[in-house]
């Protein structure tokens, strides 16, 4: 549930949409680390009126010790867990000050990512094909970049998080998840 801080920010969209997680993809409970700084200075901005946040959903996250987690920000280290569910930080902070926090996993489920949750540098170029059959880009793996970002890291990745299933704009991607 979007519990924003500001009612100016009721409106704002999720930036993570399970499609097709029925059977594939589950939210799994965690808990975010209480290192993590939730006012550091790595928040993303939302739209007009700017809401922001330290984590949005889509981003990639990965498992410390027992059931804790973190945002992941080097994109080949272990321990990729899954796909932040919620907004922790800033103005659209779901959490306040909890700290359980939802993550989507399950392997081949697929998702629709919004931005700003992925980094769109690059995927232009990937998915330049001009019929679905014959899109480039198609299953390339995508990883994670140094805020947390789903990102294509130049299709380079030793350790990804998902596979990119199309570039629908700037703005939305698809991915099929590989946790």
């Amino acid at each position: 549930m979007l519990r924003p801080r500001s009612l100016s920010l009721v409106n704002k969209r999720r930036t993570l949409r399970a499609l097709y997680a029925q059977s594939q993809g589950y939210p799994y409970a965690t808990t975010l680390d209480t290192n993590f700084s939730r006012t550091s200075g790595g928040q993303l901005a939302l739209g007009t009126p700017a809401g922001q946040a330290a984590i949005f959903p889509g981003a990639v996250m990965r498992k410390l010790v027992g059931e804790v987690v973190t945002l992941a920000t080097t994109a080949d280290e272990p321990g990729k867990f899954g796909l932040s569910a919620n907004f922790v930080g800033g103005t659209m902070d779901e959490l306040f000050d909890q700290v359980q926090i939802g993550v989507w996993r399950g392997r081949n489920s697929v998702y629709e990512i919004l931005a700003p949750a992925h980094d769109d540098t690059g995927l232009a170029a990937l998915a330049a094909g001009t019929a679905e059959s014959t899109q480039a880009g198609i299953g390339v793996p995508l990883t994670n970049n140094s805020t947390g970002q789903v990102s294509a890291n130049g299709g380079t990745a030793t350790l990804p998080i998902a596979r990119l299933m199309s570039r629908l704009s700037a703005n939305a991607i698809i991915v099929e998840l590989l946790t």
